[in-house]
């Protein structure tokens, strides 16, 4: 399928979902600027057409490959867009207009876009697996829900591998919890042994460590919820 047809087939379960978000309008720049789309999103309408809109709430910018990925549920829209840092390019990025300023209200306006608009499967289905993953803090991660105040994610540690580095912290509570595997946390001034189907709390402006141990890896799913999550 080409671009266009993806970002069609989107729209129509967008619409189907009521548009959640709307009004608003997209530019999509699609492989490096190769061809543009643009969306209009009414509360019960969302029409895409050829070329940029003149007036985007901000741009998407992302391929025709990843696009497929998308539709075929090989990666989910959080993944795609997954960083460390606002400044890191991702598969799935996004760009504001000229003279716009960011703030945390249109960081999780887009973040709810493009879960909402770029995940079509029955259900908003995401699958959890490393083959649906990237590298992101250290380990490979499925980005799965998110929304004001809260961010959710599936992690896979290998052995040598950790997730945050000595001093990392968040302002806003966090919990893991472990799926498979085993472990240990630094977590604040407590070093903690990881064991299948238990969770953890990380209390704000705790420094916070996973390693899993020698002998195989760790799955967990990791929450945050609160003021800046």
């Amino acid at each position: 399928m080409t671009a266009g047809e993806i970002l069609r087939q989107m729209a129509e379960s967008f619409a189907a979902k009521g548009c959640p978000g709307a009004p608003f309008a997209v530019t999509f720049e699609i492989d490096s600027g190769a061809e543009t789309w643009q969306l209009s999103a009414a509360p019960t309408d969302a029409t895409v057409e050829s070329g940029a809109h003149p007036e985007p709430d901000f741009t998407v910018v992302t391929s025709t490959d990843v696009l497929r990925q998308l539709q075929a549920g090989e990666i989910s829209p959080l993944t795609a867009a997954g960083r460390e840092s606002l400044q890191q390019k991702t598969p799935l990025d996004f760009r504001l207009p000229e003279g716009a300023s960011f703030t945390m209200d249109l960081y999780h306006r887009i973040v709810r876009f493009v879960q909402r608009f770029m995940n079509p499967a029955p259900g908003e289905r995401i699958r959890m697996a490393e083959t649906h993953s990237r590298v992101v803090h250290g380990g490979n991660v499925v980005g799965l829900f998110a929304d004001t105040g809260f961010r959710s994610g599936w992690y896979k540690l290998k052995p040598g591998e950790r997730l945050n580095e000595p001093g990392d912290t968040n302002p806003f509570p966090q919990a893991f919890v472990i799926l498979s595997g085993s472990g240990k946390a630094q977590i604040g001034d407590e070093t903690i042994e990881l064991r299948p189907n238990t969770a953890y709390h990380i209390p704000p402006e705790t420094e916070h460590v996973v390693q899993p141990s020698p002998e195989e890896p760790i799955t967990l799913l990791w929450l945050a919820w609160g003021d800046g999550a």
